[in-house]
């Protein structure tokens, strides 16, 4: 008379990071000093910056409103980098009761899961092009596993003893056990105090 209880999830979680209006380094130093060769350099790399008439300044200050919009078009760009995490995950779960006691008919249970986690985010495109997007990036994947077991004596009528045992495996971070105690009383019919006692960690 085993009850059998088990699971299977999938989850993906998609991320875009966007800087907007980060400078085009070539084109900036083109804009503040408009030599031959910086010119050359600037229009070489950017389309929107050969198609401005030749010598064009970046004014700034109170002259900044004779600036183009064409300029900033040329100056200024969105720049994004794309991210995911992924998990997939198994568990199941069996439980009876067997016995008894003054309180009722004992139970235990025995579990185990399995987990993947990975995620990646890459660097911005444009990185050494314009200027401000952040160097960051990461990516990593783990995998968890874990199995445990339960016990519930209802000792009396009005008291109810359980415990438990788990163990969890990371591959990136080792190993721990985790036991549990509890307690339920009730006084009342329509009171109950409960109490549990457990290790956990991080």
């Amino acid at each position: 008379s085993w009850d059998l209880d088990t699971a299977v999830s999938i989850s993906e979680a998609k991320q875009t990071d966007t800087a907007t209006k980060s400078m085009d380094r070539r084109v900036l130093t083109a804009l503040l000093n408009p030599t031959a060769a910086n010119m050359a350099d600037a229009a070489a790399f950017s389309p929107a910056y050969a198609a401005l008439p030749v010598g064009t300044v970046w004014r700034i200050g109170e002259n900044a409103g004779l600036n183009s919009a064409a300029l900033y078009s040329a100056l200024l760009a969105d720049k994004s980098r794309q991210g995911v995490s992924r998990q997939y995950g198994f568990d199941a779960k069996v439980s009876r009761e067997f016995g008894k006691l003054e309180g009722g008919a004992m139970g235990v249970a025995f579990g185990f899961e399995a987990r993947h986690e990975s995620t990646d985010l890459g660097l911005y495109d444009g990185l050494g092009d314009f200027i401000g997007l952040s160097l960051t990036s990461y990516g990593g994947k783990r995998d968890i596993k874990a199995a445990y077991a339960e016990v519930l004596l209802p000792v009396l009528k009005r008291l109810e003893l359980s415990a438990a045992l788990r163990l969890d495996h990371y591959s990136d971070a080792g190993s721990s056990w985790t036991p549990k105690i509890g307690a339920k009383w009730k006084p009342l019919d329509t009171l109950a105090v409960r109490g549990t006692v457990s290790r956990g960690f991080r």
